[in-house]
């Protein structure tokens, strides 16, 4: 059989194993309100893989310019938007894969030794930025000096949870504590799924990261559970080998809620752990930072949970003041009067904030009034983020007519308690009493006009 350029076309199926396709492609036919055609979608496997036009040309037998004129009409502007690139900036195809593994287009691979666990000076966190919210960070610095202690920090998506556990986790190494980070957002379905296979990968890389000989193997067996296992290996071997503190955070641990057996039997052994390190002195080295958005907690009991226990921190928006002082960490010169313009819009929501100042930091000719004025449209600087969140509702159909109610009504409203809860959970919303309100301004208005 003769090849011809056609047969031999390269359709660079294997960029599949690595990013979410469908996705991505749903991300960008969102922004440019129309489909892709399959052609310009194998053009855009094809520089995420190869990392050039002149590549892609070449494997598919057309000229460079084909492929670039393509996916310059066709991908570049909406991809720019949907990774907020500087409109007038020039696409560096190499560059891409890790701007989109930023955005959380990265496909989770099927390896379970690969768990998000990091080293402190792996951790990115700028310090300039963190705006402190007393009592909050002392509290958290004093119960991590405590034997066996557990630190629970809830809040919706984006209000500062991981900087402040990146906080906490800068005091312990000061303290000379040992320390693991570990973000659950980034584990694969098949690692959730599998109790054994999620606790086995963890004791695997907590012992490759305190630099210790690896003997999973030895500790591992069918005649005990996972639980047992997981909990033998640390007390057996792990522990017994280090000499000082430990303090583990758990990031985004609802990652696990949907899978009820793995999820109840983890907060199982969270609770036991905790139990241990109030009477046996080797567990009491374990210090636990809980990090979660949501209350949607497995069906557990009472006595294993690990979500009435320990120290509790609820993150709130932040005051006037912290907003004016985050103005400053941007180096930016705001009057108070402008500072109330912006917060009328946005509340004190940390992330919608840092957006805002972020923009006026990086293009100096902006001003905040064109901000405001754009808040709520295509052309305005939150347009990814409440594209994200209408997703999430129309990803909860039952929650829309729920929020549609709570868009139209300048006063809060009555809902159901389960509908209430979900969309707190979201970030959409807050309560007054027994009721609940828009979030923000920019949320009341944004929904008003998609719902």
């Amino acid at each position: 059989m003769i090849l011809t350029p056609d047969s031999q076309e390269e359709n660079f199926s294997e960029i599949k194993n690595l990013f979410n396709f469908p996705k991505l492609l749903s991300a960008i036919e969102l922004e440019k309100q129309e489909k892709i055609s399959e052609t310009t979608q194998k053009y855009l496997r094809g520089v995420l893989q190869e990392g050039s036009t002149k590549k892609v040309a070449q494997k598919c037998y057309v000229e460079e310019k084909t492929v670039s004129v393509n996916l310059s009409k066709e991908i570049v502007p909406y991809l720019k938007a949907i990774l907020e690139l500087p409109e007038l900036s020039r696409i560096v195809w190499r560059n891409i894969p890790k701007k989109l593994k930023e955005k959380g287009f990265m496909k989770p691979q099927d390896n379970t030794s690969k768990l998000s666990i990091k080293s402190r000076d792996q951790i990115s966190f700028d310090d300039s930025l963190y705006i402190n919210r007393p009592p909050i960070e002392s509290q958290c610095y004093e119960e991590i000096l405590k034997e066996g202690a557990l630190i629970r920090i809830k809040a919706p998506p984006k209000m500062g949870k991981t900087s402040l556990l990146n906080k906490i986790l800068c005091y312990a190494t000061t303290q000379g504590y040992k320390i693991v980070y570990f973000n659950l957002l980034q584990l694969n379905e098949s690692t959730l799924k599998n109790q054994s296979k999620f606790l086995f990968s963890f004791c695997y890389n907590v012992s490759r990261f305190l630099k210790v000989e690896i003997k999973t193997n030895d500790y591992w067996s069918e005649s005990y559970g996972s639980n047992d296992n997981c909990t033998y290996y640390f007390e057996d071997y792990l522990l017994p080998q280090i000499d000082v503190p430990i303090v583990i955070g758990l990031d985004n641990l609802e990652r696990v809620f949907p899978y009820q057996e793995v999820a109840t039997d983890f907060c199982s052994l969270l609770r036991s752990w905790y139990e241990e390190g109030k009477i046996m002195d080797t567990w009491k080295k374990i210090r636990l930072v809980i990090i979660h958005s949501t209350e949607a907690y497995p069906n557990l009991d009472i006595n294993k949970s690990p979500f009435n226990i320990g120290l509790s921190i609820r993150l709130s928006d932040l005051t006037e003041e912290q907003v004016y002082e985050l103005a400053k960490a941007n180096q930016l010169n705001i009057s108070k009067i402008d500072i109330k313009k912006l917060m009328s819009i946005v509340e004190g929501h940390p992330y919608l904030l840092q957006t805002a100042f972020k923009h006026l930091k990086i293009y100096s000719d902006s001003r905040l009034d064109e901000i405001l004025d754009t808040a709520t449209t295509e052309a305005g600087i939150y347009k990814s983020h409440l594209r994200e969140l209408r997703h999430s509702l129309q990803e909860n159909p039952n929650l829309i007519e729920s929020m549609k109610m709570v868009a139209n009504s300048i006063e809060a409203v009555n809902l159901g308690e389960n509908e209430a809860f979900k969309l707190e959970n979201l970030g959409l919303v807050h309560r007054e009493n027994n009721n609940v309100v828009a979030k923000c301004h920019l949320y009341r208005l944004y929904f008003q006009e998609h719902l």
